[in-house]
């Protein structure tokens, strides 16, 4: 049976960055667009943590209250209301349960509290690919698109384990469709 919906994984080996596997989408043969290589798609919620880190650079706590409550904004002549998964309000909220419950409506408060010409320049802290446009839905994810192999997108380009260094997958030392053959020999090693 086919599926009814086209997929991208991507696992990278946390210490080196090296690429184990990677898969492009269900099968070949009726598809040849890979989705690891060639989709693009915006951060979405992934985007949240930078937010709060940029806010507790900006002097808010994990405690800090924001009220999970409708908000209207106007953007060139148009009205915008952000809106959380749940299609709720949540009342009073703390900063770290807007984060774990990823609360839209407080983010982006949130962002409009700090400012969004502040978020934008901190986020030059990540090394992060803009440009990003400032207005507030960059707070939930409207940054540009980036593939699902990481190349420069939020969340994928800082490696924790490798010492936060910002360097991207590995390159990829073989490729084998379905099977232990590769398609073609490993390319050389490189050397410093």
């Amino acid at each position: 049976p086919t599926p009814l919906v086209e997929g991208a994984m991507v696992v990278l080996d946390p210490r080196s960055g090296a690429v184990k596997a990677m898969v492009g989408g269900y099968d070949f043969n009726r598809s040849q667009f890979n989705r690891v290589i060639h989709a693009k798609r915006q951060p979405g919620s992934a985007f949240k943590p930078f937010v709060y880190a940029a806010a507790l650079d900006r002097h808010f706590t994990p405690a800090s209250v924001i009220v999970d409550e409708p908000v209207f904004y106007s953007d060139n002549g148009k009205v915008w209301s952000p809106q959380n998964f749940e299609k709720r309000n949540f009342g009073p909220t703390v900063l770290r349960d807007a984060l774990a419950f990823s609360r839209n409506v407080v983010t982006v408060k949130l962002a409009d509290a700090m400012g969004v010409k502040y978020l934008v320049r901190y986020l030059d802290h990540f090394g992060l690919p803009g440009p990003f446009a400032p207005n507030l839905s960059i707070a939930v994810g409207s940054a540009p698109r980036h593939d699902p192999l990481g190349r420069g997108a939020p969340g994928q380009g800082i490696h924790p384990c490798l010492g936060g260094g910002r360097d991207g997958p590995a390159r990829i030392g073989r490729a084998c469709p379905g099977s232990s053959r590769p398609l073609a020999p490993p390319p050389p090693a490189r050397r410093a």
